[in-house]
């Protein structure tokens, strides 16, 4: 396993720890210690809702376009955010489209990126072929994820602050649905055949199921006591959800909703992902500042990366290669995995512009 540490800060004395089975660059930076866990009674306190670690640290945001050719960072500024489009070979700013107000979630489908400003209360769709915004969507207050399938024809929206998922056409690009959801929905995902979603709530512990024929949510089952990240496998067979208060994973059945496992993993897991050949399973561990990564087949823990600093958000390339690890906006770094086999650790710097050219 490769590892590259990109950064936006003069190149530093770096020090190499190497495994038994993976190789990670550590940086040898000061840490600032993250927030204390959110009170359930203070998470979306307006204005700021500062108290939601995701919300308050301003994660920087990666995306990886499908042909791998394109990053995608979304970064917060003011009086608004930005999309920065970059070379996916030489990390080259191409393109800086304005977005809205704290831009936190980003989902791609053909060319056309949906951005979700969680302070500006709407979706910015993007025309990713000609790098401009091509319409500004209101939606619910404070949406926090975007979901899109070419298996179905809708935007979905999770709003956190009023308890809803928005439901989009992705043709007209107007609102069709506002479906009242449980207590501060996050996360959500759509299911490989693009007749259903999944949406957890962060408030309620729960995650509901969304009916993408009929338009209505067909059933909530408990999976945790702070559900944050989930994915769904290749087959649509399970789905796996990380708890950030139980330190676990859950395995659930998609027929019947059984949460038939309950995997250890670090402290504080937050994002989930599984990679392009459905061979691994990747959480990301905000407290324990680590990746672990999960064989799906034994459902455990195979193999745990410490990283530097405390992680938040993560993409894979299409083709398995990469994996994309991101911080918070005051680190401004990328740590990049190249997975499938063992190498020499190895690392470069780069200075990620605001401006084009």
């Amino acid at each position: 396993m490769k590892v590259i540490s990109i950064k936006r800060l003069p190149q530093r004395k770096q020090a190499y720890y190497i495994g038994v089975a993976c190789a990670v660059l550590l940086l040898g930076c000061a840490l600032s210690p993250l927030p204390p866990h959110p009170s359930r009674s203070t998470l979306d306190e307006d204005p700021s809702e500062a108290a939601w670690v995701e919300i308050a640290e301003g994660p920087m945001r990666i995306v990886v376009s499908p042909d791998n050719a394109t990053l995608y960072l979304l970064r917060d500024s003011e009086p608004r955010g930005y999309l920065l489009i970059l070379d996916g070979k030489t990390h080259d700013l191409l393109h800086r489209v304005p977005v809205g107000r704290r831009p936190i979630a980003m989902a791609i489908e053909g060319e056309m990126g949906y951005v979700a400003n969680y302070l500006s209360d709407d979706v910015t769709v993007i025309n990713l072929k000609t790098a401009e915004a091509v319409k500004t969507i209101p939606v619910g207050r404070r949406p926090i994820r975007v979901a899109v399938s070419a298996r179905s024809p809708y935007i979905l929206v999770t709003n956190y602050g009023s308890d809803s998922v928005s439901i989009i056409d992705r043709q007209s690009l107007k609102p069709v649905k506002t479906l009242s959801s449980g207590r501060r929905p996050g996360d959500l995902v759509i299911h490989p055949d693009g007749r259903q979603a999944y949406v957890l709530h962060r408030g309620a512990g729960d995650l509901s199921v969304i009916n993408l024929v009929s338009l209505e949510v067909m059933k909530s089952i408990p999976v945790g006591e702070f559900p944050s990240g989930i994915a769904v496998s290749k087959e649509g067979r399970s789905l796996f959800v990380s708890d950030a208060h139980a330190n676990s994973l859950s395995v659930i059945n998609t027929d019947d909703l059984t949460v038939v496992r309950k995997i250890p993993v670090g402290k504080r897991p937050m994002e989930v992902l599984i990679s392009a050949e459905a061979d691994e399973i990747y959480v990301l561990n905000g407290d324990s500042k680590s990746l672990s990564v999960i064989d799906p087949v034994k459902q455990e823990t195979v193999l745990t990366i410490p990283l530097q600093y405390a992680p938040r958000c993560m993409a894979a390339s299409s083709d398995g290669g990469r994996l994309y690890i991101s911080y918070g906006e005051s680190y401004g770094e990328i740590t990049v995995v190249e997975m499938g086999g063992q190498a020499p650790v190895s690392s470069y710097s780069f200075q990620v512009h605001t401006t084009e050219g």
